[in-house]
């Protein structure tokens, strides 16, 4: 594989937690737990799966990018195998900030989901554009109640 013009910069870390709105009871302020995360340099890694427990939490995911290109990729999710979310973006984002506005999913109580992410270039990149490195962070969390 051909690598990329520009070295990707470190891949961002997201926080073990945070304390975000509550959405479970629909007020006041609740903590959310990192459950898993996956990382990546982009153009070489484009795909992530991972599979999380479900028990009747809530689920946020951020997805988070560094680098030139970091506000510009989008990335595709599924969800057991079916399109969940069409185009997320892949926000930049600064360590010691809060995690961005997540993507909230819920499951069956008891039952693991599979989620698969597409990281892509849109359509209006040029080749060598979509060519520059990036690097990128998804995490899952858990709401507490």
């Amino acid at each position: 594989m051909r690598r990329a013009a520009w070295a990707a910069p470190p891949e961002p870390r997201l926080p073990l937690s945070y304390t975000s709105y509550n959405t479970t009871t629909g007020h006041g302020m609740a903590v959310r737990r990192l459950i898993a995360s996956r990382s990546g340099d982009w153009p070489g890694d484009r795909t992530a799966t991972v599979t999380v427990p479900y028990r009747r939490r809530n689920l946020d995911i951020s997805i988070v990018c560094a680098g030139a290109i970091a506000g510009r990729l989008q990335v595709s999710m599924q969800v057991d195998g079916t399109n969940a979310h069409t185009q997320m973006p892949c926000t930049s984002w600064t360590p010691g900030q809060q995690p961005p506005d997540s993507t909230g999913i819920l499951g069956r109580t008891g039952i693991p989901m599979t989620l698969t992410f597409r990281i892509q270039a849109p359509t209006t990149f040029t080749a060598g554009y979509a060519k520059r490195a990036a690097s990128w962070t998804i995490a899952i969390y858990e709401e507490e109640s």
